[in-house]
């Protein structure tokens, strides 16, 4: 089975990056003094958190098929070396969101569809089900840093990806084109008939299908399929034009469903779907202008901490709107506040401001990756991964 080169991966890398930094704005713009067209350019969010399932998909795929087929995965190695480079990061921005959960915030969870100020037991509740990662069950979506969701979502996928990647390598490839095409069909079903078919309010079946693990399921069962019938394919076949060309025209698509929603059309983003797993199987092998630019230094450079800015920005922005108040109060009571530009409510932040927030927002970012991130996943691999193997290798020892 023939697999695309880790240079060739690199594109998927880069996408990364840049689909992190979409959401960022997609949570955070909202509250910034731009006009609406402005942040309606940023108002996609979940489409690339779809994609960010169908990208986990690909890739672990793309590292793990070979020894799933030769009997050589470990199950237990692969979930804790994906505990100690995710969980390090969720525990640290629960502890940056512990005062908005217990002390002084004024909505201090993300209540979802619930109309309540919470009190202590709902606050408990929801601290453990995002210490155990187990957030993105709960219908009513309620969370502390309420990204988490998909952090959750994707440690259900963790668990599945072994026993689904499988029995998937054993599929002809007309079996796997089936496989994805009803996949798809059913992310669209997902979407479409819940609402319809149930008496429970649209707000919870909203929260099932936008967050729940199975319903996103298919989506990540998708990328894994993409990956495998890519490897059936030659390097040197595919760099023959097809790649580009169909880099080139998912793209094109995208961008245009993408203006349609810019123009107020109302766009079912299971839709979508189909195109997220030909632009990433194609971005996977490209060598167009796009794969060109996200594999520049900088930006693989940045998406090293693409997953520390997914789960840290919303943490760090509630700081900074801290700050920013404070600021502002002083300032007033100076006297020397200018005035918001024409756009402005009462609490948004100016622009410049804006930017100050993601710059550091990027250097805060690159900090805890460096040194909290790392040296905690070094030492749980050492002391969890580097012991077995050590276990191991004494007992074939004594057996020779």
């Amino acid at each position: 089975m023939t697999v695309p080169t880790r240079t060739h991966l690199l594109p998927l890398a880069g996408i990364r990056i840049i689909l992190a930094l979409y959401i960022v704005l997609f949570h955070t713009i909202k509250f910034v003094a731009v006009s609406e067209e402005i942040k309606t350019l940023f108002s996609f969010g979940f489409v690339a958190t779809d994609a960010f399932f169908v990208l986990s998909g690909f890739v672990l795929t793309y590292a793990y098929s070979g020894k799933i087929a030769r009997s050589e995965f470990s199950h237990k190695k692969f979930i804790i070396k994906r505990i100690s480079k995710l969980y390090p990061l969720v525990i640290f921005s629960l502890f940056l969101f512990f005062p908005w959960a217990f002390l002084w915030a004024d909505k201090p969870l993300e209540l979802g569809v619930l109309n309540y100020e919470p009190q202590m037991f709902d606050r408990i509740f929801v601290l453990l089900s995002n210490i155990f990662l187990l957030d993105a069950w709960n219908p009513l979506y309620m969370g502390i840093n309420f990204p988490c969701w998909s952090i959750s979502a994707l440690f259900f996928m963790y668990f599945c990806f072994p026993f689904i990647c499988r029995r998937l390598i054993h599929f002809s490839k007309t079996g796997l084109v089936l496989m994805l095409l009803s996949l798809l069909t059913v992310n669209i079903l997902l979407e479409i008939l819940p609402p319809i078919l149930t008496s429970v309010p649209k707000e919870i079946t909203a929260n099932l299908v936008h967050r729940n693990p199975i319903f996103k399921l298919p989506l990540f069962v998708s990328g894994i399929i993409a990956s495998i019938l890519l490897s059936y394919k030659t390097r040197f076949q595919w760099e023959s034009g097809s790649a580009w060309s169909a880099e080139v025209i998912t793209t094109i698509l995208i961008s245009f469903i993408y203006f349609m929603h810019i123009q107020g059309y109302t766009v079912n983003r299971t839709y979508i779907s189909p195109l997220l797993v030909l632009l990433v199987s194609s971005l996977s092998i490209s060598t167009g202008i796009m794969s060109t630019f996200i594999t520049s230094r900088a930006v693989i450079k940045l998406s090293e901490i693409s997953l520390s800015i997914f789960i840290i920005h919303i943490p760090l922005w509630r700081i900074f709107r801290i700050g920013y108040n404070y600021w502002n109060i002083f300032i007033q009571k100076m006297s020397i506040l200018p005035t918001l530009n024409k756009f402005s409510r009462v609490d948004d932040v100016p622009p410049i401001f804006y930017l100050i927030y993601l710059i550091s927002l990027v250097f805060a970012c690159n900090a805890i990756h460096a040194l909290i991130v790392t040296p905690v996943a070094e030492r749980l691999n050492k002391k969890y991964l580097d012991s077995d193997n050590g276990a191991k290798r004494q007992l074939a020892a004594k057996r020779a």
